[in-house]
């Protein structure tokens, strides 16, 4: 995947990159941006830009992709396995008449459990070099 960006900060081998939002990122959701018109981010900078620089980056699209299914895919599959779960067990506990509420309050508990074992990890995401995108050429100083 490519995109268009400014340089707008250096970090240590690292640029800052605002990529302004297009209408291909608003119906994909990845990044989480929300209503902004643009996301900054940092990005591996070989191409030795400074600010100011428009610049072309890329990340690989497979990459993109798992990164999509660990913060979404992993979240939805612990929601759905602590439903089920609960559900069969208040209903092998006798509580017919409150398994979809304990069944849905177990699912919430197994997607905080998800998300707190993904932010544990995350240390590991970010120095995986192939989740992070880089700087391939300057466009123009």
């Amino acid at each position: 995947m490519r995109e268009i960006g400014e340089v707008v900060g250096i970090e240590k081998g690292y640029a800052k990159v605002r990529i302004k939002r297009t209408e291909a990122c608003a119906r994909c959701g990845a990044c989480n941006m929300g209503q902004a018109k643009s996301i900054d981010f940092l990005a591996k900078n070989m191409a030795s830009a400074k600010i100011g620089d428009k610049v072309e980056i890329e990340t690989q699209t497979n990459n993109v992709l798992k990164a999509s299914f660990i913060m979404y895919g992993i979240p939805l599959l612990f929601f759905l396995i602590g439903t089920l779960l609960a559900y069969f067990i208040a209903n092998q506990l006798g509580m017919i008449q409150w398994n979809n509420l304990i069944s849905f309050i177990a699912g919430i508990i197994w997607t905080l459990v998800s998300y707190l074992l993904i932010k544990k990890n995350e240390n590991k995401f970010s120095q995986d070099t192939g989740y992070q995108a880089v700087i391939n050429k300057i466009i123009r100083s």
